[in-house]
Protein backbone atom coordinates (compact mmCIF):
# COMPACT_ATOMS: atom_id res chain seq x y z
CA UNK A 1 0.00 0.00 0.00
CA UNK A 2 0.98 3.24 -1.11
CA UNK A 3 2.10 5.65 2.03
CA UNK A 4 -0.35 8.60 2.47
CA UNK A 5 1.21 12.19 2.53
CA UNK A 6 -0.59 15.07 4.26
CA UNK A 7 -1.70 17.52 1.38
CA UNK A 8 -0.73 21.81 1.62
CA UNK A 9 -3.32 23.87 0.25
CA UNK A 10 -1.45 26.18 -1.79
CA UNK A 11 -2.77 29.71 -2.39
CA UNK A 12 -1.63 31.60 -5.48
CA UNK A 13 -2.14 35.05 -6.11
CA UNK A 14 -4.20 35.74 -9.62
CA UNK A 15 -5.46 39.00 -8.98
CA UNK A 16 -3.01 40.84 -12.06
CA UNK A 17 -4.84 38.77 -14.19
CA UNK A 18 -7.74 40.54 -15.46
CA UNK A 19 -9.16 40.93 -19.22
CA UNK A 20 -7.51 44.14 -19.97
CA UNK A 21 -3.69 42.15 -18.65
CA UNK A 22 -2.80 38.63 -19.77
CA UNK A 23 0.77 39.63 -20.80
CA UNK A 24 3.87 39.51 -19.17
CA UNK A 25 3.39 38.00 -15.31
CA UNK A 26 -0.16 37.92 -15.82
CA UNK A 27 0.90 35.53 -18.65
CA UNK A 28 3.18 33.04 -16.39
CA UNK A 29 0.71 33.24 -13.66
CA UNK A 30 -2.05 32.10 -15.69
CA UNK A 31 0.29 29.37 -17.69
CA UNK A 32 0.85 28.07 -14.19
CA UNK A 33 -2.31 27.74 -13.33
CA UNK A 34 -3.48 25.89 -16.12
CA UNK A 35 -0.77 23.47 -15.64
CA UNK A 36 -1.55 22.92 -12.42
CA UNK A 37 -4.93 22.57 -13.34
CA UNK A 38 -4.47 19.83 -15.89
CA UNK A 39 -1.18 17.99 -13.91
CA UNK A 40 -3.44 17.34 -10.25
CA UNK A 41 -0.34 17.00 -7.28
CA UNK A 42 -0.85 14.17 -4.64
CA UNK A 43 0.57 16.75 -2.38
CA UNK A 44 -0.89 20.14 -3.08
CA UNK A 45 -4.52 21.55 -3.20
CA UNK A 46 -4.30 24.71 -5.01
CA UNK A 47 -6.25 27.98 -4.57
CA UNK A 48 -6.28 31.13 -7.03
CA UNK A 49 -6.68 34.45 -5.47
CA UNK A 50 -8.67 35.71 -8.46
CA UNK A 51 -10.04 39.62 -9.66
CA UNK A 52 -13.65 40.56 -10.16
CA UNK A 53 -12.42 40.35 -13.78
CA UNK A 54 -10.40 37.42 -13.88
CA UNK A 55 -11.02 36.34 -17.61
CA UNK A 56 -12.94 33.04 -17.02
CA UNK A 57 -13.11 32.17 -20.91
CA UNK A 58 -8.92 31.99 -20.91
CA UNK A 59 -8.98 29.36 -17.90
CA UNK A 60 -11.47 26.60 -19.30
CA UNK A 61 -9.80 24.63 -16.76
CA UNK A 62 -11.25 26.62 -13.99
CA UNK A 63 -13.08 23.76 -12.44
CA UNK A 64 -10.09 21.98 -11.29
CA UNK A 65 -8.83 24.90 -9.15
CA UNK A 66 -11.08 26.36 -6.47
CA UNK A 67 -11.66 30.39 -6.89
CA UNK A 68 -11.52 32.73 -4.18
CA UNK A 69 -12.88 36.15 -5.74
CA UNK A 70 -11.41 39.50 -3.53
CA UNK A 71 -11.37 43.23 -4.24
CA UNK A 72 -8.28 43.54 -2.48
CA UNK A 73 -6.54 45.32 -5.15
CA UNK A 74 -3.34 44.01 -6.40
CA UNK A 75 -0.03 46.25 -5.38
CA UNK A 76 -1.66 48.18 -2.58
CA UNK A 77 -1.86 49.68 1.10
CA UNK A 78 -5.01 47.66 1.24
CA UNK A 79 -3.42 44.48 0.82
CA UNK A 80 -0.83 44.84 3.98
CA UNK A 81 -3.77 44.37 6.20
CA UNK A 82 -6.66 42.45 4.33
CA UNK A 83 -4.60 39.80 2.50
CA UNK A 84 -3.09 38.16 5.32
CA UNK A 85 -6.43 37.45 7.17
CA UNK A 86 -8.03 36.34 4.35
CA UNK A 87 -5.01 33.71 3.64
CA UNK A 88 -5.91 32.99 7.22
CA UNK A 89 -9.39 32.79 6.81
CA UNK A 90 -9.58 30.24 3.76
CA UNK A 91 -6.61 28.18 5.66
CA UNK A 92 -3.57 29.08 3.48
CA UNK A 93 -0.65 26.48 4.38
CA UNK A 94 1.82 27.79 1.69
CA UNK A 95 1.53 31.06 -0.09
CA UNK A 96 2.57 31.38 -3.62
CA UNK A 97 3.61 35.02 -5.07
CA UNK A 98 3.89 35.21 -8.56
CA UNK A 99 5.23 38.71 -8.73
CA UNK A 100 7.03 41.63 -7.10
CA UNK A 101 3.90 41.85 -4.70
CA UNK A 102 5.13 41.57 -1.29
CA UNK A 103 3.73 41.53 2.32
CA UNK A 104 4.45 42.63 5.59
CA UNK A 105 3.59 39.44 6.77
CA UNK A 106 2.06 36.00 5.87
CA UNK A 107 0.08 33.22 8.28
CA UNK A 108 2.21 30.70 6.46
CA UNK A 109 5.18 29.99 4.34
CA UNK A 110 6.02 32.20 1.79
CA UNK A 111 6.88 31.63 -2.16
CA UNK A 112 8.05 33.93 -4.07
CA UNK A 113 8.53 34.35 -8.28
CA UNK A 114 10.89 37.38 -8.83
CA UNK A 115 11.15 38.37 -12.58
CA UNK A 116 13.74 40.52 -12.72
CA UNK A 117 15.28 43.76 -10.97
CA UNK A 118 14.22 46.77 -12.83
CA UNK A 119 13.81 48.73 -9.38
CA UNK A 120 17.86 48.30 -8.47
CA UNK A 121 19.13 48.65 -11.60
CA UNK A 122 16.66 51.99 -12.73
CA UNK A 123 15.64 53.42 -10.03
CA UNK A 124 15.08 56.82 -11.71
CA UNK A 125 12.37 54.87 -13.23
CA UNK A 126 10.46 54.45 -9.46
CA UNK A 127 8.89 57.31 -7.61
CA UNK A 128 9.76 57.21 -4.00
CA UNK A 129 6.88 55.00 -2.97
CA UNK A 130 7.65 52.61 -5.11
CA UNK A 131 11.49 53.06 -4.01
CA UNK A 132 10.51 52.30 -0.49
CA UNK A 133 8.22 49.19 -1.76
CA UNK A 134 10.72 47.17 -2.86
CA UNK A 135 13.92 48.55 -0.56
CA UNK A 136 12.03 47.34 2.47
CA UNK A 137 8.92 44.83 1.59
CA UNK A 138 10.45 42.72 -1.15
CA UNK A 139 14.25 42.73 0.28
CA UNK A 140 12.55 41.45 3.64
CA UNK A 141 10.34 38.68 1.51
CA UNK A 142 13.20 37.46 -0.26
CA UNK A 143 15.01 36.71 3.43
CA UNK A 144 11.41 34.89 4.54
CA UNK A 145 10.50 33.64 1.48
CA UNK A 146 10.95 29.04 1.13
CA UNK A 147 11.53 29.56 -1.83
CA UNK A 148 12.33 31.77 -4.99
CA UNK A 149 11.45 31.20 -8.41
CA UNK A 150 12.72 33.17 -11.62
CA UNK A 151 13.02 33.00 -15.05
CA UNK A 152 16.62 33.45 -16.60
CA UNK A 153 20.04 32.68 -15.36
CA UNK A 154 20.55 36.38 -15.68
CA UNK A 155 17.86 37.04 -13.06
CA UNK A 156 19.62 34.40 -10.90
CA UNK A 157 22.71 35.97 -10.81
CA UNK A 158 21.06 39.62 -9.99
CA UNK A 159 19.29 37.85 -7.29
CA UNK A 160 22.29 36.55 -5.51
CA UNK A 161 24.66 39.59 -6.16
CA UNK A 162 22.19 41.80 -4.73
CA UNK A 163 20.47 40.08 -2.23
CA UNK A 164 22.47 37.57 -0.62
CA UNK A 165 19.39 35.81 1.60
CA UNK A 166 18.81 34.28 -1.63
CA UNK A 167 21.31 31.87 -2.12
CA UNK A 168 20.59 28.59 -1.73
CA UNK A 169 16.52 29.26 -2.36
CA UNK A 170 16.46 30.02 -6.21
CA UNK A 171 14.82 27.77 -9.07
CA UNK A 172 15.54 28.95 -12.62
CA UNK A 173 12.03 28.03 -14.78
CA UNK A 174 12.74 29.97 -17.30
CA UNK A 175 9.31 30.66 -19.61
CA UNK A 176 7.04 28.84 -22.15
CA UNK A 177 5.65 29.75 -25.57
CA UNK A 178 2.06 28.95 -26.50
CA UNK A 179 1.16 26.45 -29.33
CA UNK A 180 -0.41 29.65 -31.91
CA UNK A 181 2.93 30.77 -32.00
CA UNK A 182 3.94 28.57 -34.66
CA UNK A 183 5.11 29.20 -38.44
CA UNK A 184 1.84 28.61 -39.46
CA UNK A 185 0.17 30.93 -41.97
CA UNK A 186 -3.61 30.69 -41.30
CA UNK A 187 -5.08 33.84 -39.93
CA UNK A 188 -7.46 34.22 -37.20
CA UNK A 189 -11.41 34.20 -37.83
CA UNK A 190 -11.52 37.50 -35.65
CA UNK A 191 -9.09 39.19 -37.56
CA UNK A 192 -9.75 43.22 -38.00
CA UNK A 193 -9.07 44.35 -41.37
CA UNK A 194 -6.55 47.07 -39.86
CA UNK A 195 -4.18 43.93 -39.10
CA UNK A 196 -4.16 42.25 -42.38
CA UNK A 197 -1.31 45.05 -43.75
CA UNK A 198 -0.10 43.35 -46.93
CA UNK A 199 3.15 45.53 -47.24
CA UNK A 200 6.68 44.76 -45.01
CA UNK A 201 6.13 45.96 -41.65
CA UNK A 202 8.11 45.74 -38.40
CA UNK A 203 6.06 44.95 -35.44
CA UNK A 204 6.74 46.69 -31.74
CA UNK A 205 4.87 45.71 -28.37
CA UNK A 206 3.02 48.85 -26.98
CA UNK A 207 4.32 49.74 -23.16
CA UNK A 208 4.34 53.21 -21.25
CA UNK A 209 7.53 51.76 -19.04
CA UNK A 210 10.57 53.77 -19.61
CA UNK A 211 13.04 51.03 -19.65
CA UNK A 212 11.11 49.37 -23.00
CA UNK A 213 12.34 52.43 -25.07
CA UNK A 214 10.11 52.89 -27.46
CA UNK A 215 11.38 56.35 -28.08
CA UNK A 216 14.39 54.96 -29.94
CA UNK A 217 11.62 53.05 -32.43
CA UNK A 218 10.46 56.97 -33.17
CA UNK A 219 13.31 58.50 -33.78
CA UNK A 220 14.74 55.56 -36.03
CA UNK A 221 11.47 55.60 -38.11
CA UNK A 222 12.08 59.34 -38.78
CA UNK A 223 15.85 58.60 -40.32
CA UNK A 224 14.63 56.01 -42.65
CA UNK A 225 10.84 57.33 -43.59
CA UNK A 226 12.99 59.24 -46.51
CA UNK A 227 14.71 56.51 -47.96
CA UNK A 228 12.35 53.84 -47.52
CA UNK A 229 8.38 54.96 -48.40
CA UNK A 230 7.04 51.43 -47.73
CA UNK A 231 8.41 51.45 -43.56
CA UNK A 232 5.39 50.79 -41.10
CA UNK A 233 5.61 49.84 -37.82
CA UNK A 234 2.60 47.87 -36.12
CA UNK A 235 2.26 48.40 -32.77
CA UNK A 236 0.46 45.96 -30.55
CA UNK A 237 -1.32 46.77 -27.19
CA UNK A 238 -2.90 49.64 -25.66
CA UNK A 239 -1.72 52.81 -27.34
CA UNK A 240 0.95 54.48 -25.07
CA UNK A 241 0.62 57.94 -24.87
CA UNK A 242 4.30 59.21 -24.44
CA UNK A 243 4.61 57.06 -27.68
CA UNK A 244 1.74 59.24 -29.63
CA UNK A 245 2.78 62.60 -28.77
CA UNK A 246 6.01 62.18 -29.90
CA UNK A 247 5.16 60.04 -32.97
CA UNK A 248 2.79 63.11 -33.70
CA UNK A 249 5.29 65.94 -33.11
CA UNK A 250 7.75 64.20 -35.80
CA UNK A 251 4.54 64.11 -37.93
CA UNK A 252 4.78 60.60 -38.21
CA UNK A 253 1.43 59.15 -37.64
CA UNK A 254 0.99 57.49 -41.26
CA UNK A 255 4.21 55.22 -40.42
CA UNK A 256 2.69 53.58 -37.27
CA UNK A 257 -0.51 51.67 -37.11
CA UNK A 258 -1.79 50.86 -33.61
CA UNK A 259 -4.16 47.46 -33.20
CA UNK A 260 -5.20 47.71 -29.57
CA UNK A 261 -5.00 45.23 -27.31
CA UNK A 262 -4.86 41.61 -29.36
CA UNK A 263 -5.22 38.02 -27.91
CA UNK A 264 -2.67 35.56 -28.85
CA UNK A 265 -3.62 34.15 -32.24
CA UNK A 266 -4.15 37.97 -33.35
CA UNK A 267 -0.73 38.60 -31.60
CA UNK A 268 0.99 35.60 -33.37
CA UNK A 269 -0.67 36.30 -37.18
CA UNK A 270 0.94 40.17 -36.55
CA UNK A 271 4.26 38.44 -35.43
CA UNK A 272 4.35 35.89 -38.44
CA UNK A 273 3.74 38.55 -41.10
CA UNK A 274 6.46 41.33 -40.25
CA UNK A 275 10.03 41.80 -40.77
CA UNK A 276 11.34 41.68 -37.70
CA UNK A 277 9.92 42.64 -33.70
CA UNK A 278 11.65 45.94 -32.43
CA UNK A 279 12.37 45.07 -29.29
CA UNK A 280 14.51 48.17 -27.78
CA UNK A 281 14.15 47.52 -24.06
CA UNK A 282 17.60 48.30 -21.84
CA UNK A 283 16.66 45.83 -19.14
CA UNK A 284 14.66 42.32 -19.12
CA UNK A 285 14.38 39.80 -16.98
CA UNK A 286 13.66 37.33 -19.72
CA UNK A 287 11.66 39.10 -22.58
CA UNK A 288 8.57 36.74 -23.64
CA UNK A 289 7.83 39.09 -26.36
CA UNK A 290 11.30 38.24 -28.28
CA UNK A 291 10.78 34.42 -27.76
CA UNK A 292 6.86 34.61 -29.29
CA UNK A 293 8.38 36.39 -32.32
CA UNK A 294 11.20 33.93 -32.86
CA UNK A 295 8.54 30.89 -32.78
CA UNK A 296 6.67 32.56 -35.87
CA UNK A 297 9.71 32.35 -37.47
CA UNK A 298 10.31 35.72 -37.49
CA UNK A 299 13.66 37.92 -36.82
CA UNK A 300 14.23 40.41 -33.27
CA UNK A 301 15.92 42.98 -33.05
CA UNK A 302 16.86 43.23 -29.32
CA UNK A 303 19.77 44.39 -27.02
CA UNK A 304 22.99 42.26 -26.25
CA UNK A 305 22.49 42.38 -22.71
CA UNK A 306 20.44 41.34 -19.56
CA UNK A 307 18.90 38.55 -20.00
CA UNK A 308 18.36 38.79 -24.06
CA UNK A 309 21.17 36.70 -25.45
CA UNK A 310 19.63 33.83 -23.30
CA UNK A 311 16.33 33.88 -24.85
CA UNK A 312 17.23 34.48 -28.23
CA UNK A 313 20.81 33.04 -28.68
CA UNK A 314 21.89 33.26 -31.81
CA UNK A 315 18.79 34.02 -33.74
CA UNK A 316 18.38 38.15 -33.38
CA UNK A 317 20.15 41.27 -34.74
CA UNK A 318 21.88 42.95 -31.32
CA UNK A 319 22.70 45.94 -31.00
CA UNK A 320 24.69 47.92 -27.92
CA UNK A 321 21.71 48.82 -25.22
CA UNK A 322 23.37 52.41 -24.71
CA UNK A 323 23.88 53.57 -28.38
CA UNK A 324 20.90 54.88 -30.61
CA UNK A 325 23.65 54.27 -33.44
CA UNK A 326 23.98 50.73 -32.53
CA UNK A 327 20.15 50.01 -32.87
CA UNK A 328 19.49 52.24 -36.08
CA UNK A 329 22.09 49.95 -37.78
CA UNK A 330 20.79 46.71 -36.29
CA UNK A 331 16.85 48.10 -37.37
CA UNK A 332 18.21 48.98 -40.66
CA UNK A 333 20.21 45.22 -41.35
CA UNK A 334 16.80 43.33 -40.43
CA UNK A 335 14.59 45.86 -42.85
CA UNK A 336 17.08 44.91 -45.74
CA UNK A 337 17.46 41.64 -44.61
CA UNK A 338 16.26 38.38 -46.90
CA UNK A 339 14.70 35.58 -44.88
CA UNK A 340 14.89 32.18 -45.86
CA UNK A 341 12.77 28.99 -44.59
CA UNK A 342 15.51 27.48 -43.16
CA UNK A 343 16.02 30.81 -40.97
CA UNK A 344 12.75 31.03 -40.24
CA UNK A 345 12.60 27.36 -38.88
CA UNK A 346 16.01 27.05 -36.94
CA UNK A 347 14.60 30.30 -35.12
CA UNK A 348 10.96 28.86 -34.44
CA UNK A 349 12.72 25.67 -33.44
CA UNK A 350 14.59 27.37 -31.17
CA UNK A 351 12.05 29.18 -29.51
CA UNK A 352 10.02 25.93 -28.95
CA UNK A 353 12.26 24.35 -26.45
CA UNK A 354 11.50 26.46 -23.93
CA UNK A 355 7.95 25.22 -23.32
CA UNK A 356 5.09 25.84 -20.43
CA UNK A 357 4.90 22.35 -19.80
CA UNK A 358 8.47 22.24 -18.65
CA UNK A 359 8.35 25.36 -16.55
CA UNK A 360 5.00 23.89 -14.56
CA UNK A 361 6.71 20.75 -13.94
CA UNK A 362 10.13 22.02 -12.74
CA UNK A 363 7.86 24.61 -10.76
CA UNK A 364 5.53 21.66 -9.09
CA UNK A 365 8.01 19.95 -8.25
CA UNK A 366 10.02 22.16 -6.61
CA UNK A 367 7.00 22.91 -4.56
CA UNK A 368 6.34 19.29 -3.84
CA UNK A 369 10.05 18.95 -2.05
CA UNK A 370 9.31 21.89 -0.25
CA UNK A 371 5.65 21.27 0.88
CA UNK A 372 7.81 17.69 2.11
CA UNK A 373 10.38 19.33 3.59
CA UNK A 374 8.19 21.38 5.49
CA UNK A 375 5.85 18.72 6.74
CA UNK A 376 8.58 17.30 8.64
CA UNK A 377 10.14 20.49 10.03
CA UNK A 378 7.18 21.93 11.93
CA UNK A 379 9.49 24.20 13.31
CA UNK A 380 10.76 25.47 10.02
CA UNK A 381 7.31 26.35 8.84
CA UNK A 382 5.84 27.52 12.02
CA UNK A 383 8.74 30.59 12.14
CA UNK A 384 8.52 30.83 8.28
CA UNK A 385 6.36 34.02 8.28
CA UNK A 386 7.45 36.24 10.95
Amino acid sequence: MAPRFKTTKLVVDARMITRKNTHGIARYTLEWLKYLAQNPSPYLVPVMLTAPDFPQEQFTCSTAIAQVQTSIPWISLQEQLLLPLLLKKIGCQLFHSPSFMSLMWTPCPLVMTIHDLNHVHLPHHYGMAQKWYYRLLVARAISRAQLIFTVSKFSQTELERIYPASKGKIVVTGNGVAECFRLETNAPATLAPHLAHTGPYFVAIASDKAHKNLEWIVQAVEIMHDHDPQLKVIVCGTRPEQLCKQIDEKRLRSRFIFTGPLNDHELAYVLRHAKALLFPSIYEGFGLPVLEALACGTAVVCAQATSLPEVAGEHAFYFEPTRFESFYSAMHTAWKAHDSTALKQARSTHAHTFCWDAFGQQTKSALESRCLFLAHSPSVAATSNT
